[in-house]
């Protein structure tokens, strides 16, 4: 008697240690479809990146008489590189122009940057032509920048002849805040270095490029 309860009660142990370690198993399964999930859920969620189309405008082509004066202006649509449609909410930009060389300009206020879209807009993924993505995204948006002097302009001129650093840069900074069919909401700052043929790449760090995500406001 006294060996069968012994047995009894290693059987028991045995079905315990068996119970805790299919219940880790269960555990550990269940996390890692979680993180498939997951991981699924965030390939899909959509990614939508400014891209110039029109630089032309930046500056006149040719010698600058004196007294000459020039509007800059660019227009930029929104590409998706996700999975999903983005829709925008909001869209913030301004063109600015550096003091000297490649000296980005002072992170500006939000809020003071000229609201360019506040109405929704579907941009679906895909890589499409630029053509296409401006007459289907509907995402164009024209930016203008303060009337530049002569000598401002010869010296953004200048730079369109050379990648000396020592004149003056345009620079597109701004936001786009747009949802997801997730229910996560995106802001996304962004600050492009521009040139008149059509050169442009990130420059600020995450100082004036970061994106934060969170729950879509009710």
């Amino acid at each position: 008697m006294v060996y069968f309860n012994g047995a009894l009660v290693v059987v028991v142990f045995l079905q315990f240690v068996w119970m805790i370690r299919q219940e880790n198993w269960m555990r550990r399964n269940v996390e890692i479809a979680k993180d498939s999930a997951d991981a699924a859920v965030n390939a899909s969620k959509p990614f939508l990146f400014p891209r110039a189309i029109n630089t032309e405008s930046l500056h006149p082509k040719g010698p600058i008489p004196d007294g000459t004066k020039h509007i800059p202006g660019v227009s930029f649509i929104f590409e998706n590189y996700g999975a999903t449609p983005g829709i925008v909410r909001e869209v913030r930009a301004d063109l600015f122009l550096s003091e000297a060389g490649d000296e980005i300009p002072s992170v500006p206020v939000i809020a003071d940057l000229t609201m360019r879209r506040h109405d929704a807009l579907i941009i679906i993924p895909g890589n499409t032509y630029w053509d296409d993505a401006v007459k289907n995204a509907r995402s164009v948006i024209d930016c203008d920048f303060r009337t530049l002097t002569t000598e401002e302009l010869r010296q953004v001129i200048a730079e369109a002849d050379t990648i000396n650093s020592g004149y003056r840069r345009f620079f597109l900074i701004g936001r786009i805040i747009y949802n997801n069919f997730f229910g996560i909401q995106t802001t996304h700052m962004f600050c492009l270095k521009l040139r008149a043929h059509g050169f442009q790449a990130i420059r600020g760090g995450n100082t004036y490029n970061s994106i934060t995500r969170e729950k879509i406001p009710a």
